[in-house]
This record gives C-alpha cells, structure tokens and sequence, in this order.
C-alpha cells in the first residue's frame, strides 16, 4: 500500500468526508489515486488488507483445484498450470512482504486467478478429464488386463466345446449301422426295413443338454429318435418317429404307415410323429430337471414336447436312434 503525503496549500478533499468542498485530503492511494484524510486513511488501508485476503483465499482455492486436477493433466499442460500458479504466489508474496500492494495489483490477480480457475473446471477446457483417461497408462493396463481375461475365457469355451465334442459320438451299435469320422457319423449299411439302432455315448442325469443331429440322408420309411434308460436295455423309449415327408406319396399310404408304426413299436411309452426333411439339422434338448425332453426343427423353427414320468422312468437318460433305410445317414454337429 504506498499512499503520497500531499504537501501542497490546497489539499484535495477526502473523498470520505461528509463536506463534499473540503480540503481534508492530506493522502493520496497510489492505486486508486483517491485522497483521504487523516482519519480515514486507515479506513482505507484495512480495506485494501481485507481485500488482499480475499486474493489469497482464491489463491488457496485455485492451487487445491489444481491439485485434485493434477492426474488429468498431461506432463506438458501440468507445466503450463504449474508456471502460471507460481508466478501469482511469487508476485503476492514479494508485494506483501513490503506491504507495496494496489488496487491495481488486487485487480490482476483476482482476474488472473479466476481465469486459472474457469479454464480448470470447465467441461470444454483443453483438460479433458476422459480423454486422459484413455491415454493414462494404468487404464491402459487396465483395458489390456481386460481384454486377455475374455480372449482367455473365449479360447477356453471353444476348447472345452470341442473337447466336449471330441468326446460326444455314437455308440451302442445294434444291427447294421457303420460309424465313420470317429463316431461322429452314423449311416445305415443293411437291408431296407430292418430296423438298427445306436445311441450317444452321453448320459445324461442332472442337468438340461442340448445335442444337434443333421439328418444328411432320410428316406421316407420310419427312423425313431428319442431317449432309453442307459442302464436297462429292456427300456421303453420316449420320443419321436421321424419320417421324410414326400409330396409324391399317397396320404392315404402315408397314413397306413405311421399306423403300422404306432402297432409294431412295441417299445415305445409315448413318441409324436415328426416330419423331417434330408440336409435338416434338428436339435435335442434334455430337460433332467424338468422332466421332458424337446425336439427343435431348425428349418421350420418348430418344435414338440414329450413330458417324461421319472416314477416310471428313471435316469439316467441316453439318446436313442434307428434308422431302417439303406443309406440313412446322420451326423452329430
């Protein structure tokens, strides 16, 4: 605060006095260039200390902002920040140390620090909180860390699959059936009409599995998919007798054959009959828990519910198939 002793025969007036034509002002402010009294120099003088604290609390304010912002910043922009706040706390504290402050000086800083203080918190600052989040290093090990732990678990679930299925095939061969592609073909090799069978060497007993079959070849003469108690080979089957529908075909034949299905499956307890055509993949769910099992055509998005009595029937459960057509091919998937 520097303030000039006028030593002139007519002083200004105090600008504070209540006589507008005085000649009271025996001080002038450097920085306002008013005049001021004797007794209200000091008036004046304590308000420009209160106004000097006031600078140094928005200085205190704005250092803490750049510190909580300090890890959004890249090393450059810190640098800026860092020069700029420093050079304020220099300025206020040579200033203070001599009491050698102004109006002028006040006025600086206040702008100085609240321009500092816009640019660190406004959202459309050059500091952008995310896009140095995506360049801070930990994030990036982070990202990294993430996306190896699902490649990881990707890579896992594909081994498990194709060990699953490397170890899924037919088996149980009954009558004149030859397996091919390490049992992951199954074709008929014998006489029409003399009916084999196979199952999938999987038991089920605990939980719902879902298998894919892709009827390759199918005459129009019956097939039976389904499911047998693995461990009684007198069972009776619940599940599906499939035919290969063809429009040359009388309904009437059509209908005489599923009758004589229906009379001579002797081992059936329940079973629908099923339409599928050749190159048709349908999928076989084996509900354990709910007590059915599901037959889902994928060419037609259809599909047919058999409710299974675990009383009558126990588990645990294989899937059954014959084929009784030179030719009849099928594939698991």
């Amino acid at each position: 605060m520097l303030f000039l002793y006028n030593r002139l025969n007519n002083n200004p007036p105090c600008v504070r006095c209540e006589l507008k034509d005085n000649s009271n002002g025996l001080y002038t402010c450097n920085g306002c260039r008013s005049s001021f009294c004797s007794n209200h120099i000091e008036d004046h003088s304590n308000e420009l200390r209160n106004s000097f604290e006031c600078i140094i609390n928005e200085y205190n304010i704005v250092h803490d902002i750049f510190c909580n912002y300090k890890q959004n910043f890249n090393d450059s922009q810190w640098k800026i920040y860092e020069k700029k706040i420093n050079d304020i706390k220099f300025e206020i504290d040579k200033k203070q140390e001599k009491s050698n402050y102004s109006e002028k000086d006040l006025d600086k800083w206040m702008k100085q620090l609240k321009k500092i203080k816009t640019q660190l918190t406004s959202p459309n600052s050059s500091i952008n909180k995310f896009d140095h989040l995506l360049k801070s290093k930990g994030f990036q090990t982070y990202i990294s860390l993430v996306l190896f732990i699902l490649i990881t678990y990707c890579i896992n679930l594909i081994l498990i699959r194709n060990k699953s299925f490397s170890h899924t095939k037919f088996s149980d061969i009954n009558g004149s059936i030859q397996l091919f592609e390490n049992g992951h073909v199954a074709e008929h090799d014998g006489q029409d009409s003399l009916t084999s069978s196979f199952r999938i060497n999987q038991i089920y007993s605990n939980d719902i599995y879902h298998v894919q079959l892709l009827f390759e070849k199918l005459s129009s003469s019956k097939a039976f998919i389904g499911i047998i108690q693995s461990k009684n080979e007198q069972s009776t089957l619940h599940g599906w007798s499939i035919h290969n529908h063809r429009p040359e075909e009388d309904s009437i034949f059509q209908l005489l054959r599923k009758f004589y299905s229906f009379l001579f499956s002797s081992q059936l307890k329940s079973y629908e009959i099923q339409d599928i055509n050749e190159g048709v993949t349908i999928e076989i769910v084996i509900d354990c828990i709910n007590s059915k099992i599901v037959l889902k055509n994928t060419q037609t998005n259809t599909h047919s519910q058999l409710n299974i009595d675990q009383e009558e029937f126990r588990l645990p459960w294989q899937i059954y198939i014959s084929l009784n057509h030179y030719g009849d091919r099928v594939r698991l998937q």
